[in-house]
């Protein structure tokens, strides 16, 4: 089974989890300490409730798919920290929330496309294990640590 996402319901969910309490924190530090995606983040806590499994090669390709969009968001992510406490602060935050669903749209049109399978309930999912390679999580436990509890945050 290729279980489909759209566009609205993953903005919808991405929304929901990043507002549980302690998730922004964790994932913003994951992003500036660890160079870690946050959509990509929010993509792998989908995939681990819904117990859809991503292998390495598909992060990849996700990764790649939106590298343009990366490399955007973190030039207008610069820009915006350093207005910050100016009148330009707030109109850039709306711009780059727009960026982030422009990400995300892309996100969930490879994700549609890639051969993905759901696990049993007592099987292993690779999505996390993919994921923490993808970023070279291995070997820092604080990063770990910080993943294993964004995944579990609900």
């Amino acid at each position: 089974m290729n279980p489909k996402l759209t566009a609205e319901t993953f903005w919808q969910f991405s929304l929901d989890w990043y507002a549980q309490p302690g998730f922004e924190a964790l994932a913003l530090s994951l992003q500036d300490e660890y160079g870690v995606n946050i959509n990509m983040l929010l993509l792998l806590c989908w995939c681990m409730k819904r117990r859809v499994m991503l292998t390495l090669p598909q992060w990849q390709t996700l990764a790649q798919a939106i590298s343009k969009h990366e490399a955007e968001l973190k030039e207008h992510r610069q820009v915006r920290r350093e207005a910050k406490g100016s009148s330009r602060y707030q109109s850039l935050k709306d711009e780059e929330l727009q960026l982030e669903s422009a990400q995300q749209q892309c996100l969930v049109e490879v994700f549609n496309a890639l051969p993905v399978a759901t696990a049993s309930q007592t099987a292993f999912n690779p999505s996390a294990a993919g994921f923490i390679h993808l970023f070279a999580l291995r070997d820092h436990k604080t990063a770990l640590d910080r993943l294993k509890q964004a995944i579990n945050i609900r």
